[in-house]
């Protein structure tokens, strides 16, 4: 039997705890809002876990075959490329998909998938549970309420399929509630609508999504046992779900009042892929078109799926009295089996595992995706009582970090429509864990030394993904903007026109064949989106592996998307070390330099100064005035290079044209005056050199303020 965990997400009452009741066969931990404040207030407010059971034909893909077979399709039609059923009209499926591939008339092969529903709230206030819900799931269900429409909390719902990367199966719920003549239209003007969402949003382009409109309404009590512990409860057998299952579609004891719920199940048969398991690559369902080069579910450079790299995600706990607590959640890494001794944390307590189940059924082991329940036995465990909700747990000799201070590569949120600010004060979530934060945005350094004689076309590089260097150099961004792509082609025509103009504007301009633009390097080799850093400050330490998925969150009201960053934690800084007892300060910059491995790291931020021509005394040296105030600050900047440029952009030297650079050889009297060397003949300037500046690039360390020269 496999698991595939499938999030159910949604803007508040949509319908999800609802539809989790229609489909589910086995209840679980808070399942159907069992928690007493969920009932008082009538809204999902934890994280709820339920299963049920689908057989379908497997499928019969190979490596070198993986693009050439899927199901053979006996029902239904095809529509853009994907198989909907014969039922119609409201519960039509609509997909973003391409087509589907040539029949297989091999012999069926049935596999049991067992579906593991994620019920998240839905509320505002809630969105850090819901993150929590969505990062261990490998699909996702999203309801809208087809009465409404779109709403705030769908948006965040579908940045966060982006940003995870899940396929997604848009529920349009509700559709009882709208008159029947007009429910067709209904249906298809949100299926235009939704199609629109995926096709103008860049990050959502990639994805595979399907629609399909139901209405979700029937209590399933007389068929699920919907009470008992998680340890002592029998989980339905493969036979017994089946029967379940056959039950929608004939006599029950209370008549469903649900449509096309059916319908629902029937598509995710075809379209649940098997996500990648102990190094397996995905697997698309039966129907499914999914193609050969699909990328694999762990991402690049994680850690391989170990028994000695378990990693255990647990959102709830209770208390069995004389055997031990019992921790239920979800296997991210690895593999667990009874006996096995484990770290609790963040209470850093040690227990063994005595017993495992998966939805009531006892099993021997636990491997990646499983939702589990560990009865974990330890005499100190029981007597102090302690108790968290959510936590992690690890083998005895895990070698998780435990951190406060770390390093991501991250990507702004496009629907979040706002720039981030270095320094800004934000929540971070990663894992069950969250915290306030705030960071500072850094790239790599793209270093030219610009000398005369060299070619603009000797610096370009191919844009690959940068690997963090805790040694290195990278240059401090302020401010972290959304690059909005151009749509109108038109707009690009006439800025590709005026871009050309001004080229041949300065080529009359130049006055030696050697210079150029230093502009027009950096848009031949831009920094990729990939390249942005984030050195992350956290409030309070959490446990945590590198390689794992960041989600940062700005908690203002008037948001349409709060979710703003997203990136992979690529480097940690302080684990081994004691928390520093400095109060939480936003805006605060680190001390980096405690850390031996971050000795040599270095955050600049660029500056320059500017000065002026006094005379030229011959064709290759000049004094040059007003750019120090005595002499003994010319001598950190001997032997550093200066360069001469057109007076014209004295008011904005951060876009210039180089026409000359030289070197500072030694300061000249004691008024802040300096002679400077160049390589290059001045004699065309000379007679004109009031019309000319002279700039000395430099960088400042942002963590020590100190002069860097690179």
């Amino acid at each position: 039997m496999i698991n595939v965990n499938v999030g159910v997400l949604g803007h508040v009452d949509s319908g999800k705890t609802s539809l989790c009741r229609c489909l589910s066969e086995v209840l679980s931990t808070c399942a159907l809002d069992k928690h007493r404040q969920s009932q008082e207030r009538g809204i999902t407010i934890d994280l709820g876990f339920s299963s049920f059971y689908l057989k379908r034909r497997r499928s019969q893909r190979g490596a070198q075959e993986s693009d050439s077979h899927s199901e053979e399709v006996k029902t239904g039609d095809i529509l853009n490329g994907k198989r909907c059923d014969e039922e119609r009209g409201d519960g039509e499926v609509t997909t973003g998909e391409g087509s589907a591939g040539p029949l297989n008339c091999s012999p069926p092969e049935e596999e049991t998938l067992q579906v593991c529903l994620v019920d998240c709230p839905g509320h505002h206030s809630l969105l850090n549970c819901i993150i929590m819900g969505a990062e261990i799931t490998d699909m996702v269900l999203l309801l809208i309420d087809i009465t409404k429409g779109i709403q705030k909390q769908t948006v965040e719902c579908l940045v966060l399929c982006e940003v995870l990367q899940r396929d997604i199966v848009v529920v349009l719920n509700k559709i009882d509630l709208v008159p029947p003549e007009q429910r067709k239209t209904r249906v298809n003007l949100m299926k235009d609508k939704i199609e629109l969402v995926f096709r103008s949003k860049p990050g959502l382009r990639n994805l595979k999504w399907y629609v399909v409109g139901l209405s979700a309404d029937s209590k399933r009590a007389a068929q699920v046992t919907a009470t008992g512990d998680a340890l002592t409860s029998t989980p339905p057998t493969d036979s017994h779900a089946h029967h379940v299952r056959g039950s929608d579609c004939g006599a029950s004891a209370s008549p469903p009042r649900s449509e096309n719920v059916r319908q629902l199940i029937n598509l995710l048969k075809e379209v649940i892929r098997v996500p990648a398991r102990r190094g397996n690559r995905p697997r698309a369902g039966g129907g499914g078109s999914g193609s050969g080069d699909e990328d694999e579910d762990e991402g690049e450079g994680q850690p391989r799926n170990h028994p000695d790299e378990f990693y255990f995600l647990y959102d709830h706990t209770f208390d069995v009295k004389g055997k031990g607590r019992v921790y239920t959640g979800t296997v991210i890494r690895g593999t667990i089996t009874k006996n096995t001794t484990v770290s609790i944390l963040p209470m850093k307590e040690k227990g063994k595992v005595k017993a495992i189940q998966s939805f009531k059924q006892t099993v021997d082991e636990g491997t990646q995706g499983n939702r589990l329940s560990l009865l974990i036995c330890n005499d100190h465990i029981r007597s102090t009582g302690k108790k968290t909700e959510r936590g992690v747990i690890v083998t005895e000799f895990s070698n998780i970090s435990h951190f406060t201070t770390f390093i991501c590569r991250v990507k702004l949120v496009q629907y979040y429509g706002r720039s981030v600010n270095s320094g800004e004060l934000l929540s971070c979530v990663i894992g069950f864990s969250t915290s306030p934060c705030y960071g500072y945005f850094f790239r790599p350094i793209n270093n030219h030394k610009t000398t005369g004689g060299e070619n603009p076309s000797q610096h370009n590089n191919t844009n690959k993904k940068k690997k963090f260097d805790p040694k290195g150099n990278y240059l401090l961004i302020n401010q972290l903007t959304y690059k909005q792509e151009k749509e109108n082609k038109e707009e690009e025509e006439e800025e590709e026109e005026e871009e050309e103009k001004k080229k041949k504007k300065t080529s009359t301009d130049n006055l030696n064949s050697n210079e150029y633009n230093t502009k027009d390097i950096e848009n031949k080799n831009p920094t990729s989106d990939e390249d942005i850093f984030f050195l992350v400050m956290l409030k309070k330490k959490i446990h945590c592996y590198t390689k794992e998925k960041c989600i940062f969150i700005k908690n203002e009201e008037n948001l349409n998307c709060r979710i703003c960053l997203h990136g992979i934690i690529e480097d940690i800084v302080d684990h081994g070390y004691p928390q520093q007892k400095a109060p939480f300060i936003v805006g605060k910059k680190p001390t980096l330099h405690d850390f031996p491995r971050f000795n040599s790291f270095k955050l600049l931020t660029q500056k320059r100064k500017v000065g002026q021509i006094e005379r030229i005394q011959d064709n290759h040296t000049v004094i040059c005035k007003n750019m120090f105030q005595c002499s003994t600050q010319v001598t950190p900047y001997m032997r550093q290079q200066v360069c001469l440029v057109h007076a014209g952009h004295k008011n904005d030297v951060s876009d210039v044209h180089v026409r000359y650079v030289g070197v500072v050889t030694a300061p000249f009297a004691k008024n802040g005056k300096f002679i400077a060397h160049f390589e290059d003949d001045l004699s065309s300037v000379k007679e004109n050199y009031k019309s000319f500046l002279l700039l000395i690039n430099y960088y400042k360390d942002a963590l020590t303020k100190r002069k860097v020269f690179l």
